[in-house]
């Protein structure tokens, strides 16, 4: 550790693809990232062109490729990956979004924007193209890019979710295939949230000693205005009737409702989903 950064300014941390923690570090010119996880990941992108991976034992080797992009092996221990390329690495900690969270309204588009400072000592131009989760809709969703030495960009962009999104966390790739010294292809991670906070759904599964599949749920409201849904359980790769229930005019607190559903065991490794569609 002393060895790879004694003396380094600490830059912060970036998003991976696989969500390991990391922090970085530059010191001469050189940027260094430390990166661990508490399970076993590989961390799959493009870091620069003179990479070396570090154990904490001092062992070094350059990382396993797939195609243009690095395959780092991260462990529970730090590992030291040195040799990033100080541009695209600046470039991936300041972008972001105006919005992380979108309220789950589907079928309607959501206002957001994307900014971006360009690090580079030199022009840039090129294009950059919005991954998103299936079913999901960006306009645009894709946008050429053209900005000089340390000018910043914005482009306001709107998100569309299909009517099945998930609530949750969901994972949003931007692609970018620039010009400035050179040609240079890499992608930014970033995560937004469906849903935005004030009702949550919780769902809790079991098999009883009868053989009933029991799932508990549990609508917490969070915010004074009361709320009222119609919900559906139901298991899409089997002909299992939908079970429905109503939540009506929850306030503050939460509501719990218990499904029972018979033969629970021939259920298992099914995708159980439940809708939880707000009246009016």
């Amino acid at each position: 550790t002393a060895l790879a950064l004694a003396g380094s300014q600490y830059l912060g941390s970036m998003q991976l693809p696989g969500g390991s923690p990391n922090q970085i570090f530059s010191r001469d010119g050189e940027t260094v990232m430390v990166v661990w996880n508490d399970s076993p990941k590989k961390e799959v992108l493009y870091l620069g062109e003179n990479v070396t991976v570090t154990d904490v034992w001092g062992h070094s080797t350059s990382p396993k490729t797939d195609g243009h992009r690095h395959v780092i092996e991260v462990g529970s221990l730090p590992t030291f990956v040195s040799g990033l390329n100080e541009q695209i690495t600046t470039w991936r900690m300041g972008l972001r979004l105006a919005q992380l969270r979108l309220p789950s309204v589907f079928l309607r588009p959501h206002d957001n924007a994307l900014f971006m400072h360009s690090s580079f000592p030199e022009g840039v131009h090129g294009n950059a193209e919005l991954v998103l989760p299936s079913g999901w809709n960006a306009t645009p969703g894709e946008f050429t890019i053209r900005m000089g030495a340390g000018q910043s960009w914005e482009r306001p962009i709107q998100l569309k979710l299909p009517f099945n999104a998930d609530a949750g966390v969901h994972s949003l790739r931007i692609d970018f295939d620039i010009t400035a010294d050179r040609l240079y292809r890499f992608s930014v991670y970033r995560n937004v949230e469906v849903g935005l906070g004030q009702v949550t759904v919780e769902l809790v599964t079991r098999i009883n000693a009868d053989n009933i599949l029991e799932v508990d749920q549990r609508i917490i409201n969070r915010e004074d205005r009361p709320v009222s849904f119609n919900c559906d359980l139901y298991f899409p790769e089997t002909d299992r009737r939908r079970q429905r229930t109503q939540v009506i005019d929850l306030a503050r607190g939460h509501d719990d409702t218990t499904y029972r559903l018979e033969n629970g065991r021939e259920l298992l490794g099914k995708t159980l989903w439940l809708r939880a569609d707000e009246i009016d």
